[in-house]
C-alpha cells in the first residue's frame, strides 16, 4: 500500500476544528459568534463546507502531500444533524478513490454556560479495504463572553481536531475493521482546548490531546508533554452571516520541527 494510502487513511482519524454548527437564522444581518452557535444546524438548514490541508512530513520524501475535502450537513430538525463528506488526494498524485463518511449528532444541551452534542460516524476508505466507527461528545462550556473550554466529536493523536477532511464526527472513540479479518483498531482521544472570541466576527482556539490510549490489538498509551507536546491553533473569520473562513496549524513541538500540518477552511451556510 502506497505512503499516501496511509495518510488517507489517517484521515479517518480527523477532522472538525471546533466548527460549532450555526444557530437559527436571526433578523440581524451580523453572524452569530461561534463561541456561542448550536453544537448542529437549526431544522432545515443547511450547511455546505471545504478543506485543503498540506501535510509536510520528513517520512513523505520531501514532498507536500496536498488533500481535498468537501461535505455538507442538513438540520433534520433543531436538535439532529446528518451529513456526509468525501475526502481525496490532490498532490503529489491525483487520486480520487479516498475516503466516505457520514455522521449524525444529536444536541443534548444547548443554552446558558453550555453547549453539548453527542455524535457518531460511519468511514470508508477502497484504497485501505476497510470500515471505521466513531463516536464522542462535543461540549462547549463558556467561562464568560470571551473565553470557552471545548471538546470535539473527533481528535486524531497529538493535535486533536487539526483535520476537517471528514466531518465533525471521526471519534474520540475511533474503531477500524479491516475487510482481510485482521484485528480491530480500537483507539481512544481525549482532545482538550480553549476557544477567544476575540470579536463577534473573529474566533481564535488552541487544543492538544491530553492523552492517546490503544485499547485494540494491544494495549499502549501516549501521554501529552511525555511522549509528544501537540498543539493545534488556528481561527475562524465570519466574513458574513453565510461564509466563515478559516486555517489551523499542527504540530509536535517536541519531536519534529520540520513536520506540520497546515490547513485552509471555509463554511457555507445556506
Amino acid at each position: 500500500m502506497s505512503k499516501p494510502a496511509y495518510v488517507i487513511c489517517l484521515a479517518l482519524l480527523s477532522s472538525a476544528a471546533p466548527a460549532l454548527a450555526q444557530d437559527a437564522a436571526t433578523s440581524s444581518d451580523a453572524a452569530i459568534p461561534i463561541a456561542d452557535r448550536s453544537p448542529t444546524l437549526p431544522g432545515s438548514g443547511l450547511e455546505l463546507h471545504g478543506s485543503l490541508p498540506i501535510f509536510s512530513e520528513s517520512g513523505l520524501g520531501g514532498d507536500r502531500l496536498i488533500l481535498g475535502g468537501v461535505g455538507g450537513a442538513f438540520g433534520l430538525t433543531d436538535d439532529v444533524q446528518l451529513g456526509a463528506d468525501y475526502a481525496f488526494e490532490v498532490s503529489p498524485d491525483t487520486d480520487a478513490a479516498g475516503v466516505l463518511a457520514a455522521h449524525g449528532l444529536f444536541r443534548i444541551a444547548h443554552g446558558g454556560q453550555t453547549s453539548a452534542a453527542v455524535g457518531g460516524g460511519v468511514l470508508y476508505s477502497h484504497a485501505v479495504d476497510g470500515i471505521a466507527f466513531a463516536g464522542g461528545l462535543q461540549l462547549r462550556i463558556r467561562l464568560n463572553r470571551q473565553f470557552s473550554i471545548f471538546t470535539n466529536t473527533s481528535g486524531i493523536p497529538l493535535c486533536g481536531s487539526c483535520l476537517q477532511l471528514l466531518g465533525p464526527v471521526t471519534g474520540q472513540l475511533f474503531v477500524a475493521h479491516p475487510n482481510d479479518g485482521g484485528d480491530n483498531l480500537v483507539v481512544l482521544n481525549l482532545p482538550v482546548g480553549l476557544g477567544i472570541q476575540a470579536t463577534p466576527e473573529l474566533y481564535l482556539f488552541g487544543e492538544t490531546v491530553i492523552a492517546t490510549v490503544l485499547l485494540s490489538p494491544e494495549s499502549d498509551s501516549l501521554s501529552e508533554f511525555n511522549d509528544y507536546i501537540g498543539l493545534h491553533a488556528g481561527a475562524w473569520l465570519s466574513a458574513s452571516k453565510q461564509l466563515d473562513v478559516g486555517a489551523g496549524l499542527g504540530i509536535d513541538l517536541k519531536n519534529s520541527s520540520d513536520d506540520y500540518l497546515f490547513e485552509l477552511r471555509a463554511r457555507l451556510f445556506l
